[in-house]
């Protein structure tokens, strides 16, 4: 699945795109980098970008050198700030509340890439700074979380979901489940 994804991105144009944007980030001019993403979220959905552009050379900068660590700090502080402005934009338009909550992940940044696919789906986003070890639903009575478990779920978090939705204290929002993302929207009922 990732070789033909990346055959995707190459024929349709997105490794181009993320080589100009490597080429941004290695000139250290974070006024062109920042206009150049603006622009392209211009362009592009938020969904489009986020697979095809930002996830795919976010991975490639993973990794343990140095230069390429830092290029990836230099970027996500950057997305961070350009999704806050799309979420404060998005939160003036109607439509419904969510707080996007990571659980047990350590890429915060996704949670921000994730918060502005859902702002562009209608929802007006807030982010949980830093991911939960433990989603506690009393915590967050009456609100609508968008959870964000990372590329794959785990056994004990699917496990947890169910039995909180068995025990009537979440509602699991599945029109706005979002299998690429492995994105969960859910409503914590109230508990008393």
């Amino acid at each position: 699945m990732l070789l033909s994804n990346e055959n995707v991105d190459v024929q349709n144009g997105w490794r181009d795109q993320q080589e100009t944007l490597l080429t941004y980030l290695q000139s250290g001019n974070l006024h062109s980098l920042r206009t150049w993403i603006k622009e392209r979220g211009q362009d592009y959905p938020a969904q489009t970008l986020t697979t095809h552009l930002f996830i795919p050379l976010r991975r490639r900068l993973q990794c343990q050198q140095p230069t390429l660590q830092a290029l990836l700090a230099i970027l996500d502080g950057v997305l961070i700030n350009y999704i806050a402005i799309c979420l404060a934009s998005a939160r003036k338009k109607q439509g419904k509340d969510a707080l996007v909550v990571g659980w047990n992940i350590q890429d915060t940044t996704r949670l921000w890439l994730e918060g502005w696919i859902a702002s562009q789906q209608g929802w007006r986003i807030d982010v949980l700074a830093h991911s939960l070890n433990q989603l506690r639903p009393e915590l967050f009575e009456g609100r609508t979380l968008l959870v964000w478990c990372g590329e794959n779920r785990t056994s004990a978090q699917q496990q947890q979901l169910t039995s909180w939705q068995d025990k009537a204290m979440i509602f699991s929002h599945s029109a706005f489940n979002d299998s690429l993302t492995n994105a969960l929207y859910c409503t914590i009922l109230s508990l008393t």
